[in-house]
């Protein structure tokens, strides 16, 4: 059930009973998988005395700063349309090459403890070239008309929201990016496949060859089913 979402465990169970009623579970193939994965609490983290936090205020004095840096370097004006975003007319107006505002300002931030690194968008766009596996990462969610200037990489185990509650998710850490992928075939014995390393995009693929379908030769991913069978 692609985009099911908040699906709870009850509601799951209540779609397997219907498909048993109806099909037969001897009938139905199930998949289940994730977007994404998620940060475990730098609380609880802390608590296990492992490496976690939040943003503190040191860390937003060091983005003002950074801020304020910025400015004495290019002077007081409207240079972002939202947070990194940089604002083209500006740059147009002021004679100024994106690549290098972009590069200042990474420069910047980067000084703050908490941040790890911060791509720009001249960087992503040449990714294809990097076999840093974080700036590859950083290009497959890229998109030239709708995507940022800056990309900010946290520093691992950790949250730019300084609030005590909730978690996040979107950096390239694998507790992020490293997700489930369950398949439940008929007739198949149950086993855990831990290599090789697959990608969800695998996913469609792989059940179009457990169903006998014919999937399209330029479908993303790569039929797993072998490692099954």
């Amino acid at each position: 059930m692609p985009g099911s979402g908040w699906m709870r465990d009850s509601e799951i169970g209540e779609l397997f009973d219907y498909l048993d009623e109806k099909v037969g579970m001897g009938r139905v193939l199930i998949s289940l998988s994730a977007d994404h994965g998620v940060l475990t609490l730098p609380e609880y983290l802390l608590m296990k005395q492992q490496p976690g936090g939040r943003a503190t205020a040191s860390d937003v004095v060091c983005f003002q700063s950074a801020a304020r840096q910025f400015e004495q370097t290019f002077g007081q004006d409207d240079w972002w349309i939202s947070p990194f975003y940089l604002d083209y007319s500006t740059l147009g107006r002021r004679n100024l090459l994106r690549q290098k505002v972009e590069a200042k300002i990474a420069t910047l931030l980067e000084s703050c403890s908490i941040v790890e690194k911060v791509w720009t968008r001249s960087q992503v766009q040449s990714a294809p070239g990097s076999q840093d596996p974080f700036l590859q990462l950083f290009s497959r969610s890229f998109h030239p008309e709708r995507s940022g200037d800056l990309f900010l990489q946290v520093k691992k185990y950790h949250l730019l929201s300084s609030r005590g509650t909730g978690t996040s998710h979107g950096s390239p850490y694998d507790y992020d990016t490293h997700v489930p992928l369950l398949l439940r075939v008929p007739g198949m014995s149950a086993k855990k496949i831990p290599e090789p390393r697959v990608r969800t995009v695998d996913l469609a693929p792989t059940l179009a060859s457990l169903l006998g379908i014919l999937a399209p030769a330029d479908l993303d991913g790569v039929d797993r089913s072998s490692l099954l069978r």
